[in-house]
This record gives C-alpha cells, structure tokens and sequence, in this order.
C-alpha cells in the first residue's frame, strides 16, 4: 500500500492503560491527559516513506 506519498492512512487503537502509568504520564494532575490515557483512544495514523508516523486525527474508542 505504499505509494510515493508513503502509506494509506488507517485508525491504530491505543488501549487503555493504569492509573499508575496515566498518573505519571500527566505528571501526577488528573486532566484530560491522564483521561485520554485511562479510557484509551484511537489515532488515524500515516507512515511517511522515511518511517515516521504521522497522527493526523485522535477519537475515543468507539462503543457499540
């Protein structure tokens, strides 16, 4: 799927993760970063042809 642009975008789902590690990634604060990390949250991601990866939207997980 690699084209001269680099690659089709597609949604990479980030899993939820603990409260320790959400409280040390907010750096002890609970706000919206600390949420974002507790409930998970998907990126629409797209790898560039030099490998970097590109997040161009962020979503929470979809419920059913």
């Amino acid at each position: 799927m690699k084209g001269a642009t680099g690659s089709q975008a597609e949604w990479v789902t980030v899993k939820p993760r603990s409260k320790d590690e959400c409280m040390t990634e907010s750096g002890g604060v609970v706000d919206p970063t600390f949420m974002r990390c507790r409930n998970g949250y998907q990126e629409y991601v797209q790898v560039g042809r030099d490998g970097r990866r590109k997040v161009l939207r962020e979503r929470p997980i979809p419920t059913r």
